[in-house]
């Protein structure tokens, strides 16, 4: 904490005894030394631009002006990933990072976050490339910034392809044609990355057409990296077609143009392959040495690279040792104004104590309530999965129930048409019984005999039997268990013959069927029905049957 208390010690004379000074710096310097940072940084001096961007990240930090101190942290991180040194430049992109999120809008935030993705690719960490490049794309497209959208989503695309996942940087590509993008060279980029894209998918004879009509606007506008990466495509597309002359020709001319070290190491690694599978196993040979030779001179570049970081690292940190030590001398010099100050240090002090305990219980609650978060999601989720399967097996045993309430119903109506059956098969008995008592007691000759009257007794008997209401209701009852005693219970004024009817009525038998089983004219049946409906208290307009299946 020693340093915390230093810099809010000097922050207080900056303030008090310094005024003249802060009141000197402004934004605009700060502006004018990121600017000259910029451009030193482009002419590759990185000793002198990291100078200028150290001095304005300070000044910018010194006074809180956010919108500088991301962009000098930004370039900070720039001139490291020029020296290849990923992890210090990663250092301070996370540093800008944090000040987008917390001090500024999405359009810092996606610059950022777009760096880092391109970071991971150089190092190729492709999946974490991804990562940042989705979310730098999903920040464009919700400022709705087309030219951003069509930077990232090439980026994407290309980031995909180092993959192997051809189906979704082919999907990148094709977002950036159907943004209205008027930026030539993300054009021109996408359309190379759509070449690329070919050759993974196999699409070989596309990859060659495209490839080479993308060489000619490429030599013209001098992008030899494209250029060498071109024609160590096409290379690549005739070795799968097993043309050899025409891989070894391209291989070459990609060695020409290639204009850096990764480049001719890509371009003699093809070369290798193509004259081993050509069985030319002495050029193999020779390319192969060519590929070491490239290799050491590119480690040592990128070893003297990383050393030239440290080196700047180291005095980026002198600079700010310099800075604390001149601090420092001018508090020695102005101890006596500090003497006359201390109690107003002292108040400064505790409001800065205050502050960090301040700061330091906001973090601890805020990371309390980031675990409780967390914590109530999982019992969340897990609830949630708990009544989905609880859901399932609730539907599940519905299904069930209704399975077996359909099959239950359809048992009852098999029954219930066999009681139908049988109670017209009786009444059509009987009928033809009473026809044939009609036409003997009709023979007064035939009729007095004895034998004959005992017969006729046999047969009034087997009617009257047939007819008795307590043996049908027996068996509906143990069909359609319940509905009698629900009818009565609710309707006590109902007698048994309106039952009776009711009954058939419930089997789905028509008029005319009821009317032959009780032996009424289908003009008495429908009277009854009527008659019944009245004595339930049905509305107008209520059928009587649909009221029965209600029940």
């Amino acid at each position: 904490y020693l340093r915390f208390y230093m810099n809010f010690f000097i922050t207080i004379i900056l303030i008090i005894c310094l005024q003249s000074v802060a009141i000197a710096q402004s934004p605009a310097q700060c502006d004018s030394l990121i600017r000259k940072g910029v451009v030193l940084l482009g002419e590759k001096k990185h000793n002198a631009s990291l100078e200028n961007l150290n001095k304005a990240f300070v000044m910018a930090k010194e006074n809180r002006w956010h919108d500088q101190s991301f962009l000098a942290l930004n370039n900070i991180g720039a001139n490291y990933y020029a020296l290849l040194n990923y992890g210090e430049a990663l250092h301070y992109y996370l540093d800008a990072y944090q000040i987008a999120i917390s001090n500024l809008d999405h359009e810092h935030e996606m610059i950022v976050l777009n760096n880092i993705a391109i970071l991971y690719m150089s190092d190729k960490e492709y999946p974490k490339a991804a990562e940042y490049g989705e979310r730098a794309l999903s920040l464009a497209t919700n400022t709705e910034n087309i030219k951003r959208m069509g930077l990232y989503a090439v980026n994407l695309g290309l980031i995909y392809n180092k993959l192997g996942d051809f189906e979704k940087a082919d999907h990148y590509f094709k977002m950036v044609d159907k943004l209205a993008i008027i930026d030539s060279n993300i054009l021109f980029i996408n359309e190379v990355g759509k070449t690329e894209n070919a050759y993974l998918a196999g699409e070989y004879n596309r990859a060659s057409e495209l490839a080479l009509l993308l060489l000619a606007e490429a030599e013209e506008k001098k992008q030899f990296d494209v250029v060498s990466h071109l024609y160590l495509l096409l290379s690549q597309v005739h070795f799968q077609q097993q043309q050899y002359t025409e891989a070894l020709t391209f291989g070459r001319q990609s060695v020409v143009f290639s204009p850096d070290l990764e480049s001719k190491i890509a371009a003699f690694n093809q070369l290798v392959t193509i004259h081993h599978a050509n069985e030319s196993y002495k050029n193999a040979l020779s390319m192969k040495d060519s590929v070491v030779r490239y290799t050491d001179s590119l480690h040592h570049i990128k070893n003297g690279k990383y050393f030239e970081s440290n080196k700047l690292s180291f005095e980026i940190k002198k600079y700010q040792q310099d800075a604390a030590n001149s601090t420092f001398q001018l508090q020695q010099e102005r101890k006596f104004h500090y003497s006359l100050l201390g109690a107003l240090g002292a108040v400064f002090l505790a409001v800065g104590l205050g502050f960090r305990n301040s700061h330091l219980k906001n973090r601890q609650k805020k990371e309390t309530a980031e675990r409780e978060r967390a914590q109530a999601l999982l019992e969340l989720k897990q609830k949630e999965s708990e009544r989905l399967l609880l859901e399932k097996q609730i539907l599940e045993k519905a299904a069930q129930q209704q399975q077996e309430r359909s099959n239950l119903k359809h048992e009852i109506e098999i029954k219930n048409r066999k009681l139908s059956s049988k109670a017209l098969y009786v009444a059509e008995r009987n009928h033809i019984i009473q026809n044939i008592l009609h036409g003997i007691s009709s023979e007064t000759s035939s009729s007095s005999s004895p034998t004959v009257k005992k017969e006729l007794k046999k047969l009034n008997n087997l009617i009257k039997s047939d007819e008795s209401w307590e043996d049908f209701a027996h068996h509906f009852e143990a069909v359609n268990q319940g509905f009698l005693d629900q009818l009565k219970s609710k309707h006590p004024s109902l007698n048994s013959n309106d039952l009776r009817f009711i009954s058939y009525l419930y089997m789905n038998l028509s008029q005319k069927e009821i009317a032959t089983i009780l032996n009424i004219s289908p003009d008495a049946c429908r009277k009854r029905k009527e008659r019944i409906a009245k004595k339930i208290g049905l509305k107008e307009g209520t059928e009587l049957h649909d009221y029965l299946y209600s029940i």
